[in-house]
């Protein structure tokens, strides 16, 4: 089998559905996204030059509730890897009991070789391109690798002038001022926060160990330092 991000996920869910007895149509459903949405999306560079990039919404499964998961911004965000990503969301969702579905989107893009401004255009391409197949009833986007709270800003904004109406549940990661949850930023490294002080209370010592790199490293080493861990790696 190539190796893969989806083929690796077909392969890990091919083994658990082997040891919880799952049906063929089940294993079927579970690897066979619902949607899979494939756009083109050209802007004008700060250079005066047009650039085309690859536009992705994969819409795995919305069993549980609207479709959830986040945009990426990356070079390797290819549709094999978002499908697999929105694939692992449905299953997260489920696994923790969230009533909402899977899905993931992606442009495949370097956002080291691109302004602010460019990316703002880019990140409204994406809005325009899948704007019939995307909302708060029906496919909520959140940010991931090099989507910040200023780029769902700028998504939620383009979203309401093409439809007309406040809808701030459409997108999630958004700033507090334009509908924002407070304690949004770096989430991923909040949870990790939690386990930290969880195992603590089970007599570990409370030591940041094993922390992730970049953003989610950064808000990990944050917040354990101010509750007082000792630093042992980074």
């Amino acid at each position: 089998m190539v190796n893969t991000p989806f083929a690796n996920y077909v392969e890990n869910l091919t083994k658990a559905a082997a040891a919880l007895n799952l049906t063929e149509p089940e294993l079927k459903m579970l690897q066979t996204p619902d949607r899979i949405i494939e756009k083109k999306i050209k802007i004008i560079l700060d250079s005066g030059e047009q650039k085309e990039f690859n536009a992705y919404r994969v819409q795995f499964n919305n069993a549980r509730g609207p479709y959830k998961g986040g945009i990426r911004f990356h070079p390797a965000a290819d549709i094999d890897e978002v499908k697999a990503l929105a694939a692992l969301m449905a299953v997260k969702c489920a696994a923790v009991n969230i009533p909402l579905g899977g899905g993931k989107g992606g442009v495949q893009c370097n956002p080291k070789e691109l302004s602010k401004a460019s990316l703002e255009k880019i990140a409204r391409a994406w809005v325009g391109a899948m704007a019939d197949y995307v909302g708060e009833d029906k496919d909520i986007p959140a940010p991931d690798v090099y989507t910040t709270p200023e780029i769902m800003a700028q998504m939620l904004d383009e979203y309401e002038k093409i439809k007309g109406r406040s809808e701030p549940g459409f997108i999630t990661g958004k700033p507090i001022s334009v509908g924002g949850s407070e304690g949004a930023e770096g989430p991923l490294p909040r949870k990790g926060r939690f386990m930290c002080w969880r195992r603590a209370g089970a007599g570990f010592r409370k030591r940041a160990r094993g922390l992730a790199s970049g953003d989610s490293g950064f808000w990990q080493r944050r917040f354990l330092c101010r509750a007082d861990f000792a630093r042992l790696r980074v």
